[in-house]
């Protein structure tokens, strides 16, 4: 009688054993498995990707720092549909959060800028103007002409660090802020200065982690040292000078998003780009925004 207590005693304390190792089983698989799946692949609407593969995009999808993940990719610009058009690229984005730029180089690589602050003008920053505006004050008081040089264009550099380089071709890659500097994004539209005109992520003026000039022709690394500080990226295109092939942009969102009106674009071009225009020609250069649009 003993033994057979014993017997079912034990018996009782394994069946017990096997039922909390099967709920403790249970738990962690509930634990795993997420609430609302993410999906794979994000949603594109409004044009297709030349520059993506399913892999790329899943890849991008679980890697940007979106939060939420973003289901749907609106196309904003493809150069390929809309012409190599710089004014058309600014018009895109201005104002917009949340935006993904691709860029394809002559060399084949795929890399890119992922922002989710707003991309601004520098007629949107009003705080930039406010600081040069005091600069100058400040130096005439003591008697000094005020010039801006190269050093001024810091003040260009915005953005709280919601953003990321890419390496997509020939390797994956996010890079985030190292945080050792404020240089995130850039945007410059009428600089004296050609070289200082375009947009830009990182580093410093003239040196930037990846810098696409005004014309969407050509585009440049800078990193000191083979790395650009604000990413610790290295240089992402086939050379640090490289020419544009292709450019996307898309932004991320819970729902599709309408692209802005392009007459827009067309008065950017007629008004406040002639400065550029200018610039560009007494630089040799064809200022691409105004030869594409007619085509």
């Amino acid at each position: 009688l003993k033994l057979q207590f014993l017997y079912f005693i034990e018996e009782e304390k394994e069946t017990m054993g096997l039922k909390s190792s099967k709920e403790e089983e249970k738990k962690e698989e509930e634990e795993v498995k997420p609430a609302n799946p993410v999906a794979l692949r994000p949603n594109l609407v409004r044009g297709m990707t030349d520059l993506l593969t399913a892999g790329d995009l899943s890849f991008l999808h679980l890697r940007l720092p979106v939060i939420p993940r973003a289901p749907v990719w609106s196309c904003l610009y493809l150069s390929k549909r809309d012409g190599k058009s710089f004014t058309k690229l600014v018009h895109s984005i201005r104002k917009v959060p949340k935006t993904l730029i691709l860029i394809r180089d002559d060399g084949g690589h795929v890399f890119g800028m992922y922002a989710g602050d707003e991309w601004q003008d520098p007629s949107d920053r009003k705080e930039g103007f406010q600081r040069d505006a005091a600069r100058k004050k400040r130096e005439n008081r003591m008697g000094r002409s005020y010039e801006t040089n190269k050093s001024d264009a810091d003040t260009n550099f915005y953005g709280t660090g919601d953003c990321a380089l890419l390496g997509i071709k020939p390797d994956q890659k996010v890079y985030r802020p190292t945080r050792m500097n404020n240089n995130y994004m850039y945007l410059q539209t009428s600089w004296p200065e050609p070289d200082m005109n375009g947009i830009a992520m990182g580093g410093l003026p003239s040196l930037f982690g990846i810098h696409l000039d005004c014309t969407l022709t050509t585009g440049s690394f800078k990193g000191a040292g083979g790395k650009c500080m604000t990413f610790n990226n290295p240089c992402l295109a086939h050379s640090p000078d490289f020419l544009i092939e292709e450019v996307e942009v898309w932004v991320l969102s819970n729902e599709e998003i309408d692209a802005k009106e392009d007459t827009g674009a067309r008065v950017m071009d007629q008004k406040e780009v002639k400065a550029d225009k200018k610039i560009m020609e007494l630089a040799g250069k064809q200022f691409y925004s105004e030869h594409n649009d007619d085509h």
